[in-house]
């Protein structure tokens, strides 16, 4: 995303879904708007309503693809995928040494 490219669409803001809201550096570099079943908090559970509110923003959205963190339990963010029609991208390094970027620039078009 550093080479330039489009990672905006139709004038409003990329929007990606992960397990937890912890890419808070990633959002405000590139304009990218995270969304979180979980919050900051890997150990809470998200409500009924937090987890519908998600799929409603992903179908409404047309989110193509929802990532699973390298530290997290991928359960939630698969469910949400299935009940929304997005799939699961490629696993994101947080709080990690190094990560497989190369891997992630096909899920940007």
């Amino acid at each position: 995303m550093d080479q330039g490219g489009d990672h905006q669409g139709a004038g409003r803001p990329a929007q990606a879904i992960t397990g937890h809201d912890s890419f808070r550096y990633f959002a405000e570099a590139y304009g990218v708007q995270f969304q979180a079943p979980r919050g900051y908090n890997t150990n809470s559970e998200p409500s009924a309503r937090d987890v519908a509110a998600l799929i409603r923003l992903v179908r409404e959205q047309k989110i193509k693809a929802l990532f699973v963190e390298n530290m997290t339990n991928p359960g939630l963010v698969e469910q949400i995928a299935r009940e929304s029609g997005a799939i699961v991208g490629p696993r994101l390094y947080s709080d990690a040494l190094s990560a497989p970027a190369a891997r992630l620039r096909p899920m940007r078009r």
